[in-house]
């Protein structure tokens, strides 16, 4: 079993007094893509924003992934989830993390056929799963267990949707095997067998209400009216809740009109539904049937997950990227006004949720916030859009002409919503994230307007009451396993936090430090406990009244960050917290980290640093928990590539060791660097006389140039006549509707460089991916490609600002044949 599944939390109050809390920065691990910009850019924002502690961010090398957008579910365990979980063991923070973000450019949808074996599923249980929805399932994950594809899986739910379980016992080979012989029966219109097969097995599987709803199926294929209600109230009995799924299933034409078909539905959409109480989350603890927290070897294990952002594909751009998570941040504990809107219409994918409108109506009324069911796609002309549940395949936010409130969750239920390929149909979750929402989501493939893979319009009930958006999310989904939610995870509009006060501590800190936390606690409320962590590692906890001991000489010499967290005596367990920078001096020994130069400094530009410790055997570089520079030494310099540290804000810190030493003796004090974009790219004029056509123009050497208008695809060089070895240049005019940032994407097993306007942008040598900014001013520019060496005619070439697409007549003109 994997250690980060099985660790315990050596400063525990107990694993009860432990079970939830509101969750903060610290207890969130952001995961980079460490090859591509973007993913560096939008993490250092989030990191910057939310005060992460740097030891939470884990950089990936994944340029070498054959697709960073869809990936098999062996590659996802063993390049993004194991290295994961082991980093965060190897740094001491696997007991304190309760969610994992993965900042962009990291794959989104993972095919988990490997997992499966022989087993066939039903058809609405597709093979393929998000990466933040198998994070949340990563015990069941890690042990190839595909239980995780499960839609009753996740125990955290506040409203559990029985309608997908396998009934109170475990399955013998057999009756898996002939289950599976059922499912294909029908799907092949095989009805009298499957019948007989479900008949059968339903003697030894009384409460599992889809093996009923399937022999309901059958038997109405076969006419079979009468045994085939009785069928469907088995189902129902045992645990089918699902009324919209009934209306809509074509197995049932004939049934509709019979009363006790219509009386059945009508029990259901008038069955009260069973909110548990919203709580907080804490991803020690485990999580039983009953929805309630246990000790972690008794109950299955969670741990939140989004994704922050999304700039490739059908993502944003940049500055649409970066911005929506400064919104977000900022709407944290702000107590809005606004309304959440839940639009009714006659579409499947708004009548999914439609039986849960009125109670969410009602409990947010009494939470004293807005809410109402409004007829239509969007609500129009509104602009105080706080929540939004829509169901449809296709909008037009700005049509709409509302406005969507900081802090929003907006999200609607279709097929293709978190599909996030150039090529996918529907309208992306992220156009409400480019409209101002905090949060959205959708489903990576076809989900077949299943309830229980959406979030339920109760997530902005959760919500309402003070947890962050992440908690809310899964609080109102069952079956989490093909949901994309992007966005900042700790956005939390409602949260009444404590404030917290600085102790006053002795300058420096020596020996062991002791001393009474002190927070002041939300109206009517009180503080249950204190946590204090050290440069982000939790150091020690106490109960509100009692004293927190720090043993000050387990810390290297100098400056820390502390952290000193109140936790609120309630349900949710609400953080606040105070930051200050503390000395620690033991052992008389220092380390000092210097710029030699500007601490802002254009991407690709080289930083120059000093350093120096008297006595020290070797000092350290560090950047987000990772060694990047390193002097064998007292003193010396050490030059940094900005590309490593990605476009944003970076904390640089230096570790001093003495020989033989395997723990540090000395930190530095932070080093605050900002990396900014490129000079920006003047605008050119296309020579006159020139006729461009849609599309990109590829020469090779002895052949005239060809237009190309489509490059998706791994062949579309051969399609052009394109042979092995064979040098080519690639040509295309380009317009930028304004100055931002921009960016190209390439794969190549072939040597390539790269230039616009005759500025050389990089190139590439080998297969992995290369991520490539460019900063460009509005108007025309021109792409020049080469491509030479040895090898097969394929390149990936990609080129986007927002979202990123392969080139061609899209976004390209060339010059006429």
């Amino acid at each position: 079993m994997h250690g980060y599944r099985l660790g315990l939390v050596a400063c525990w109050l107990g694993w009860a007094s432990a079970a939830w809390a509101g969750g903060g920065p610290q207890n969130v691990a952001v995961v980079v893509n460490a090859d591509s910009f973007a993913s560096q850019a939008v993490a250092n924002a989030f990191f910057e924003f939310r005060d992460i502690p740097a030891a939470n961010v884990i950089c990936l090398p994944l340029g070498d992934l054959p697709d960073f957008e869809t990936v098999d579910v062996e590659t996802f365990r063993q390049r993004i989830l194991k290295p994961t979980l082991d980093t965060l063991d190897s740094r001491g923070l696997a007991a304190q993390i309760d969610c994992v973000a993965y900042s962009a450019d990291i794959p989104f949808a993972v095919r988990v056929n490997a997992d499966l074996g022989d087993r066939k599923l039903p058809q609405v249980i597709t093979p393929t799963a998000s990466v933040n929805g198998l994070t949340y399932l990563y015990g069941l994950v890690l042990a190839k267990n595909p239980e995780y594809l499960g839609l009753g899986v996740n125990f955290y739910a506040r409203l559990q949707t029985r309608t997908w379980n396998e009934g109170d016992k475990p399955w013998s080979d057999d009756q898996r095997a002939r289950y599976r012989e059922a499912l294909k029966q029908l799907a092949d219109k095989d009805y009298a067998t499957a019948a007989k097969t479900l008949t059968e097995l339903s003697a030894a599987r009384p409460k599992m209400p889809q093996l009923w709803y399937n022999l309901a199926c059958a038997l109405a294929r076969q006419d079979k009216a009468d045994e085939a209600v009785q069928a469907l109230t088995q189902a129902v009995s045992a645990g089918w809740s699902d009324a919209a799924h009934l209306l809509d299933d074509d197995d049932f034409a004939t049934l509709r009109p019979r009363e006790d078909f219509q009386k059945l539905v009508q029990s259901l959409q008038d069955k009260p539904l069973e909110l548990r109480p919203t709580v907080g989350f804490r991803g020690v603890v485990g999580w039983n049937p009953n929805g309630q927290p246990t000790p972690p070897d008794r109950g299955l294990r969670y741990l939140l997950s989004t994704m922050l952002s999304v700039t490739s594909g059908r993502g944003l751009s940049m500055r649409e990227a970066i911005e929506h998570l400064r919104r977000s941040a900022a709407a944290d504990a702000t107590l809005p006004g606004g309304s959440v809107y839940l639009m009714n219409n006659s579409d499947i994918r708004a009548r999914t949720r439609r039986p849960m409108f009125e109670p969410t109506v009602k409990l947010l009324q009494g939470l004293g916030v807005r809410a109402e069911i409004v007829q239509g796609t969007l609500p129009q002309g509104r602009d105080d859009v706080m929540g939004l549940v829509a169901g449809s395949a296709g909008f037009d936010w700005p049509a709409s002409k509302s406005r969507i409130l900081p802090g929003a969750i907006c999200e609607h239920l279709t097929s293709c919503g978190g599909m996030m390929r150039e090529n996918a149909g529907q309208t992306p979750l992220t156009e409400f994230l480019r409209h101002g929402a905090a949060l959205s989501s959708g489903t990576v493939t076809e989900p077949y307007a299943i309830a229980a893979k959406f979030p339920l319009p109760f997530l902005h009930v959760h919500y309402a009451q003070g947890c962050s958006a992440a908690e809310a999310f899964y609080q109102s989904l069952s079956g989490p396993y093909q949901l994309l939610i992007v966005g900042d995870p700790l956005c939390a509009p409602w949260a009444r936090r404590p404030v917290v006060k600085p102790p006053e501590l002795p300058t420096p800190l020596k020996g062991l430090v002791e001393f009474q936390p002190s927070a002041a606690a939300p109206e009517g409320k009180s503080i249950a406990r204190f946590e204090l962590f050290v440069d982000g590692l939790r150091r020690a906890a106490c109960r509100d009244g009692e004293k927190l001991q720090l043993d000050s000489t387990a810390l290297p010499d100098g400056p820390h960050e502390f952290r000193l967290v109140a936790i609120v005596a309630d349900a949710i367990q609400t953080q606040g917290r105070a930051v200050w920078t503390g000395t620690v001096d033991n052992h008389g020994h220092s380390v000092q980290l210097t710029l030699d130069g500007p601490g802002d400094l254009p991407l690709g530009q080289p930083l120059k640093l000093h350093v120096a410790a008297p006595q020290a055997a070797a000092i350290e570089v560090l950047h987000h928990g990772r060694v990047l520079g390193r002097i064998d030494g007292a003193e010396g310099q050490c030059t940094l590539d900005t590309k490593s540290l990605g476009l944003g804000l970076a904390q640089l810190r230096a570790a001093a060791f003495l020989a033989g030493a395997e723990q540090s003796a000395a930190v530095s004090p932070a080093v605050l660097v900002r990396v900014t974009p490129p000079v920006a790219l003047e605008p050119i004029a296309v020579p006159e006389g020139v006729e461009l056509v849609k599309g990109i123009a590829v020469r090779a050497a002895e052949r005239p140039a060809q237009i190309a208008e489509n490059s998706l695809g791994g062949g579309w060089l051969k399609d052009l006549g394109v042979q092995a070895d064979e040098p080519i240049v690639i040509e295309g005019y380009f317009d930028v509707p304004a100055d931002d940032l921009y960016q190209f994407q390439l794969r190549s097993p072939r040597q390539v460089q790269m230039a616009v306007d005759e500025t050389a942008l990089g190139q590439s040598a080998d297969s992995p991916w290369k991520f490539l900014p460019v900063a460009l001013k509005q108007g025309t520019h021109r792409l020049r490609v080469t491509v030479t060496g040895d090898g097969p005619p394929q390149l990936a070439l990609r080129f986007g600002g927002p979202g990123v697409y392969s080139v061609g007549a899209r976004q390209f003109r060339a010059a006429a044949k």
